[in-house]
Order: C-alpha cells, then structure tokens, then sequence
C-alpha cells in the first residue's frame, strides 16, 4: 500500500504579531466554549494579533473566540498574559478589509 504525502516545513520568519498595532478601544466578546463569553476591551489590534484588556484566568496557548463588532467572530490564540491583559494571535490573520472594517468601530466601550 502506497500513501501519498506532502511534508510542509515552518520557517522561522520575524514574529509577524509585531506588526504595527491600531490603538482602539473596542468592547468585545471572548469565550472560550459554550454560549457565554466575557466582556472584554479590545486595545490594540493589528492583522496578526491583538491586545486585550481582562483580567481571566487563561493559560498560553489557550484557543479562544473573539467577538468583535462589525467583524463577527474570530478564533485566536493566547500568547501571552501580564497584569490585566490578554496577547493573542489570530488563527487565521485579518486581511486589510476585514481589519478596515474592525477599526471603523473606534468608539469608547460601553459594557454592560
């Protein structure tokens, strides 16, 4: 029996999260299963990543759902955590019409 194959190496490219941020001020949705997500303050945001302002309880590594308004849901990833916000990258990174439509919500958050 013969299996056909492809191999895919991962180069090591510059972190493409570092890409310039958009500073906003975007109130959000993240989840991290079931229907029930928390209430969250988007900071920065650029194609590859995100910063987020929360104070959960998540680990590295952690996939997660982000809400965002005028986009829908997007799934990411924790990369980091330090003193109430959140890191993360985009599973699949925003191409610049999506993330045009993300930063033509720059408002002040409001909560419930």
């Amino acid at each position: 029996m013969q299996i056909a194959a492809r191999l895919a190496v991962h180069s090591s490219t510059p972190d493409d999260r570092r890409k310039a941020r958009a500073p906003v001020a975007i109130a959000a949705n993240l989840g991290l299963g079931g229907f029930h997500g928390h209430n969250v303050i988007i900071r920065d945001i650029s194609e590859f990543g995100f910063k987020v302002e929360a104070d959960l309880a998540l680990t590295c590594g952690a996939i997660i759902r982000l809400r965002i308004p005028g986009l829908g849901v997007v799934i990411g990833r924790v990369v980091w955590l330090r003193g109430g916000f959140i890191g993360g990258e985009f599973v699949n990174p925003l191409n610049a019409t999506r993330l045009g439509m993300v930063l033509g919500f720059r408002c002040k958050p409001q909560l419930a």
